[in-house]
């Protein structure tokens, strides 16, 4: 039998962790969710759900100094209300844009031979001949204006349609373009799919919401294909890779 684990580069896994504990204090959660429904254009990063966690850990720290508010002395539920009450956080694809430059930073293209592409400048995002300003604006800050739709564009990206060839940093993309998983991890049988990990920031359901905010969850395979994984998903989804090499 023959066995095969695949995981993303260790500084990709590093980006993940900072997201997934969040060390604010003397408490640790996991970044919440956030997104920029108001299309708030031109606002710094870390209220527009694209900041690095370390920008968003830092903005909650400069919040609780103006407010006079400790937040030693919040719960981990309470420390999680402060924050989505203040706008602090990360959408799913500003999640997966992060990690993603570290998985293309150090890209292998051979055994032995890598190459670093900075996906920031190599996404396509608004064809100048439709928008010059706009294109001009994305080049200027191309994180802020990275969406699902953006990283499902055939410019950007491509189809796996043979299941067994998807490994970590593939985007498992759903079907309506208005939510991303990353994968993670994908553990092989004989060439087989068995396990697939996958990280991302789900929007919360209820009104009413303190955690766990982003996460990581593992789905078992028998069968190993898409159908499959879907259904223990629950979701709709095409998954895809990114086409530059």
């Amino acid at each position: 039998m023959s066995n095969q684990i695949l995981k993303l580069p260790e500084q990709a896994q590093k980006i993940i962790d900072s997201y997934l504990r969040m060390p604010i204090n003397n408490k640790v959660i996991a970044c919440p969710y956030y997104t920029n429904l108001k299309k708030i254009r031109g606002g710094l990063r870390v209220f527009l759900g694209k900041a690095p966690a370390q920008e968003i850990i830092n903005e909650a720290k400069f919040i609780s100094q103006k407010e006079h508010l400790d937040l030693s002395q919040l719960s981990e539920q309470e420390l999680y209300r402060f924050m989505v009450e203040h706008n602090l956080g990360i959408d799913c694809s500003g999640l997966a844009v992060h990690i993603l430059k570290e998985v293309y930073a150090n890209f292998p293209i051979s055994d032995n031979k890598t190459k670093k592409i900075n996906i920031l400048k190599k996404i396509k995002i608004v064809p100048f001949y439709k928008n010059p300003l706009r294109y001009l604006i994305s080049k200027m800050r191309p994180l802020e204006n990275i969406s699902v739709r953006v990283l499902a564009n055939d410019k950007n990206s491509f189809e796996i349609k043979n299941f067994s060839n998807i490994q970590p940093g593939d985007m498992m993309i759903r079907k309506n373009l208005k939510h991303i998983y990353l994968i993670v991890r994908v553990e092989k049988e004989n060439e087989k799919v068995k396990k697939i990990s996958y990280f991302h920031a789900p929007r919360p359901k209820q009104k009413d919401y303190f955690g766990p905010g982003v996460f990581e969850k593992t789905v078992i395979l028998e069968k190993g294909n898409l159908e499959e994984l879907a259904e223990k998903m629950r979701d709709q989804i095409i998954i895809r890779r990114l086409n530059f090499k």
